[in-house]
């Protein structure tokens, strides 16, 4: 059958499901030349057989209707960059962004600096965050975890480190006292019907992802859900930023599938590491540019300030003196086990033995420094080794 001279395509789509009727499969497949067609909205696109199937439908609805196909002549507009972290552009729309830490590491104090950028006028301590928002669209914060008082507290700090005693277009709301089934549809009603009126929506930061799902290893559940996070960052116009916490002991792995499917499906993978009552942002695997160590925003908490606060570094040699303690450490674990290559568990543990009491997190941390630097490789058959 040449259905090419069939200026219909839904006449086209009709002689195809009837002869599928016919030879007994009653959920007729739509071939990929007519879903082509379908989409583009051409009754001409040629489709001489039907032996290339796409995928089983029985009704004449497409779903690559309004889907975006590459198109070398109709680029898309450069979308703005909404935030900056370190100076690192690391925001646009209809991305999201996952912030990973151990508990008590400064993700909260960090989410304030990073609302307060996007509705300060003028200075401001907000972390090493800045952002640009002059039409003044709404910023929304949705908290799972705290208290009203703290709740209360945390949209406080907002607003005085953006020098501000009120902002009509920052929102914020508790949802801690929901069910976990409501949460997020409460998040999306929300979103979407600011996104509808008045000037839009700029930014929607979750604290927390995992209190949105009910398993966050579920891989059917926690798919849909970072899926419905992409969904509402395109519909709105907007960017997400949510919060996850590490698997206990880790410094390295987020939690569940969660945790993997996030870290996959984010523009922007930040962490909040702190050392010595010091917590550093940093990012190493995102879309765009990394965040070193290095130039990322570091604050303590000041009693003064009753809040935390953004603090100088010293960097001069640091990075040098810091590649040496690296390599020592490593040389001295391979050294001491005796052999030239070892599998990453055993690697981590003699890193542990060698340095005295350090930490299964921190021998993680220096594992992946050494990784970045260079002065390790993997060999043919899986293990660790110094690199000459």
């Amino acid at each position: 059958m040449n259905l090419t001279t069939i200026p219909d395509w839904k006449w086209r789509l009709k002689l195809v499901q009837e002869r599928r009727k016919r030879t007994g499969i009653f959920a007729p497949k739509i071939c990929w030349g007519a879903r082509f067609a379908m989409s583009t909205n051409n009754p001409w696109i040629k489709c001489d057989t039907v032996d290339t199937e796409f995928d089983s439908y029985g009704d004449l609805g497409s779903p690559l209707d309004g889907l975006c196909w590459f198109d070398p002549q109709h680029p898309p507009p450069v979308e703005p960059v909404l935030l900056t972290v370190g100076g690192v552009a690391c925001a646009t729309v209809g991305n999201i962004t996952t912030i990973t830490a151990q508990k008590k590491a400064g993700k909260s104090a960090f989410l304030s600096g990073l609302m307060a950028a996007c509705i300060a006028e003028s200075g401001g301590d907000t972390l090493g965050v800045r952002a640009k928002n002059p039409d003044r669209k709404s910023v929304l914060y949705f908290d799972t975890e705290q208290s009203e008082g703290d709740h209360f507290q945390l949209g406080q700090t907002v607003l005085t480190r953006a020098k501000l005693t009120n902002c009509a277009y920052f929102k914020s709301l508790s949802l801690r006292s929901l069910p976990v089934a409501e949460r997020f549809l409460v998040i999306q009603r929300a979103a979407r019907r600011l996104a509808k009126k008045g000037r839009g929506v700029f930014i929607i930061v979750i604290d927390g992802y995992a209190d949105l799902v009910h398993n966050v290893n579920d891989a059917v559940e926690t798919a849909k859900f970072v899926a419905d996070l992409l969904a509402l960052a395109s519909e709105c116009r907007s960017h997400v930023v949510g919060v996850l916490h590490l698997n206990p002991g880790s410094d390295i792995k987020s939690r569940g599938h969660l945790g993997s499917e996030l870290e996959r499906k984010s523009q922007t993978n930040l962490r909040i590491e702190k050392n010595s009552e010091i917590s550093c942002v940093w990012a190493e695997h995102n879309r765009g540019a990394p965040i070193p160590k290095e130039i990322g925003p570091h604050f303590r908490w000041s009693s003064e300030a009753r809040m935390h606060l953004s603090i100088a570094i010293d960097r001069k040699d640091k990075p040098e003196k810091k590649t040496l303690d690296v390599k020592t450490a490593f040389q001295q674990a391979f050294k001491a086990s005796g052999k030239e290559s070892l599998p990453y568990n055993m690697l981590i543990k003699a890193i542990i033995s060698v340095s005295g009491n350090t930490s299964k997190s921190t021998a993680e941390r220096i594992f992946r420094s050494a990784k970045t630097a260079g002065h390790i490789i993997k060999n043919a058959d899986g293990e660790w080794r110094i690199m000459q």
